[in-house]
């Protein structure tokens, strides 16, 4: 990897460790121009959509290729505030080389997402200034992405504590490789609700313990009208291992609930809950259908329950509530996990101590500093 900085210096001056790209959506930009006028918008106004990311952990913006009359105004603002800027195409748009070099972004990435055969990605344009290509892919077998410089991998799309956990990557030789994390989970009702900065700070804990160098948010554009967004959190926290361990996190189950628990039966969980701090305290989070239905050991030491915890989520503005779809009718309960038994990876064991059938509705692990 250190040659790989070293070919892309003037591209990446940051360490690995300190990889943020933000990927601007088309509707953000959309509702930030009707606020500020639209046709009318005066220079001073378009500059502060890029400003407010300026001061924060983001090291690149990417930029859809859309409302093409204001591109050059923002990326021109990258630049005097010291962001790097990107510009996210389709295939079909990926084979297209004037508009690249007239916009002078630090790099392209390629959608190449619901593609399997890389061979099938579009040829890349010979003509691009800097020639630096970053592939977007639902691919995790990255080792035949010979064209692209980066990588972004993303698995489930509606969760976005899945990408990057059971992913074994090919890395190929001096190739950087990010995983991405979209701004939306699904629960058990199939309803929409949005994570914690909490919640990101532990994905961004456990991808970037298991080697990934980096993170793409898909669909994190803050408001700069709205200045107590919560979205600005995560902007100085996830974008490296030192301050994303250094902040609350809550590092949720990765696969798909409710689960059924057969009546004594046991469920391993391993978790990658990276470096935890002495004094941390760190807690399992289990939600059944039964109260005092199970008992929680973390690497085979048991645990002292401890309360009834809220489950907490976020709404698309930003603001955190009671996710009642969850905690109201799901029966939780919080176990204390013995500071001495955690290491970078635990397993956690939650046993049915019922003689019936139970459902575990909700799972994860806290660790509060």
């Amino acid at each position: 990897m250190d040659d790989f900085f070293d070919m892309n210096a003037d591209l990446f001056e940051e360490t690995i460790e300190s990889q943020l790209l933000l990927q601007i959506d088309a509707d953000s930009e959309n509702r930030f121009l009707e606020k500020i006028g639209g046709e009318n918008a005066r220079e001073r106004d378009l500059v502060a959509f890029v400003d407010q990311y300026a001061a924060t952990g983001i090291t690149m913006l990417c930029f859809p290729l859309c409302n093409e009359k204001y591109l050059p105004v923002w990326l021109d603002r990258c630049r005097k505030v010291g962001l790097k800027c990107a510009l996210t195409v389709s295939c079909e748009q990926a084979e297209t080389t004037a508009l690249y070099a007239d916009l002078q972004t630090d790099a392209i990435i390629v959608d190449g997402r619901g593609i399997a055969d890389f061979s099938c990605l579009p040829a890349l344009p010979e003509k691009f200034p800097h020639g630096h290509f970053i592939l977007l892919t639902d691919n995790t077998d990255v080792a035949d992405a010979d064209a692209y410089d980066t990588v972004i991998v993303c698995a489930e799309k509606r969760n976005c504590c899945k990408s990057g956990s059971e992913l074994w990557l090919a890395k190929k030789e001096n190739c950087c490789v990010l995983t991405a994390v979209c701004n939306y989970l699904c629960n058990e009702n199939d309803t929409d609700w949005y994570p914690t900065p909490e919640i990101l700070n532990g994905f961004a804990v456990s991808v970037l313990a298991k080697g990934f160098d980096g993170i793409y948010l898909d669909g994190f554009c803050a408001d700069p009208f709205d200045a107590d967004s919560a979205l600005y959190d995560i902007f100085d926290t996830c974008g490296n291992l030192s301050d994303a361990v250094g902040a609350r996190r809550r590092h949720l189950y990765d696969g798909d609930l409710p689960v059924e628990l057969q009546a004594g039966a046991d469920m391993i969980v391993p978790m990658t809950l990276g470096p935890v701090f002495e004094g941390a305290a760190v807690c399992v989070l289990v939600g059944t259908d039964h109260e005092d239905a199970v008992s929680v050991f973390v690497n085979d030491k048991e645990t002292e329950k401890t309360g009834i915890p809220a489950i907490v989520a976020r709404n698309a503005k930003g603001r955190e509530y009671e996710n009642t779809c969850i905690s109201k009718t799901v029966k939780c309960a919080e176990f204390f996990a013995p500071h001495d038994e955690l290491q970078d990876v635990v397993n956690v064991r939650i046993h049915n101590n019922t003689n019936k059938t139970i459902f575990l509705s909700w799972f994860e692990v806290t660790v509060n500093i």
